[in-house]
């Protein structure tokens, strides 16, 4: 879970999150919903596509440099309660908080590669 938790008004709400922007430009970020088996790039992502991911063991996300690259890199995302949408799916997180499956705060996550 993201720093500090989530917390959802649906009792048993399962988490995830829904990837909105992601720096691309120094590598790729990639993801899997199979324990790293297969492995794909996330493409372009926005508030009106939105890249669902949930918080399982089998879910992973990951940030490969572009060679020689050192420095900080990171994505945009906001909460996802998985109560619509698929796992991996991209969907449309233009409508967030109240019923919607996700949150209207949003927060970045970084790597920093050395």
């Amino acid at each position: 879970s993201p720093q500090g938790g989530i917390s959802d008004a649906d009792l048993g709400a399962m988490q995830g999150i829904a990837i909105i922007g992601a720096n691309q430009l120094s590598g790729l970020w990639q993801y899997t919903t199979n324990g790293g088996t297969n492995w794909t790039d996330i493409g372009a992502t926005s508030s009106a596509h939105a890249l669902m991911l949930a918080s399982n063991s089998n879910t992973r996300l990951r940030f490969t440099p572009s060679p020689g690259y050192t420095g900080t890199v990171g994505f945009t995302f906001v909460a996802w309660d998985v109560s619509s949408g698929l796992n991996g799916d991209y969907g449309n997180a233009t409508i967030r908080g109240g019923v919607s499956a996700f949150s209207i705060k949003k927060d970045v996550a970084t790597v920093t590669v050395v």
